[in-house]
């Protein structure tokens, strides 16, 4: 199985702790979760992916990488690091995030999150995170200092920037 942005992009969240479907799905913009659900039971009967229901009340599935997923993670994140740099190029060419390919949009928030691409970039040409759903926030605000910056909300998965 070759691994496509979507792909290496959940087993990348996967080994970072990113590990439920409602997690996962706020990081990946626009990804009906059928989609995203039918995609982790993908990575899971290839053996890259294993799950398990946790919880006593409120059931959750929890993926973990495999030791396969765990031998397939260079090539995700070389896969993540291609995508980051198509992203930026296509920022600064100034296309609108529309207008990429569907997967590399889907994963926007996800490279923002990991830090390959800078929020300043695809701000220049229209990303708005209320587009996007999930934690992922973007919203102007003036410092101490007076000066206009970006506060970024990534929920239980980082810090503020």
């Amino acid at each position: 199985m070759s691994l496509g942005y979507l792909d290496s992009s959940i087993l990348v969240a996967v080994s970072r702790g990113v590990n439920t479907v409602d997690e996962l799905s706020r990081f990946f913009k626009g990804v009906d979760p059928k989609v995203l659900e039918s995609r982790l039971r993908s990575l899971e009967a290839s053996g890259y992916l294993r799950s398990e229901l946790r919880g006593l009340i409120f059931k959750k599935r929890v993926y973990t990488l495999t030791e396969k997923g765990g031998r397939a993670l260079d090539e995700a994140m070389k896969n993540v690091e291609k995508a980051s740099l198509e992203a930026r190029r296509l920022a600064r060419e100034g296309r609108s995030v529309d207008d990429w390919p569907m997967e590399l949009a889907w994963i926007l928030p996800l490279l923002l999150w990991l830090g390959l691409i800078d929020l300043a970039l695809i701000s220049s040409i229209g990303y708005a995170a209320e587009e996007y759903p999930g934690d992922v926030q973007g919203e102007p605000e003036a410092d101490a200092g007076g000066e206009e910056g970006f506060d970024v909300d990534f929920g239980d998965f980082g810090g503020e920037f």
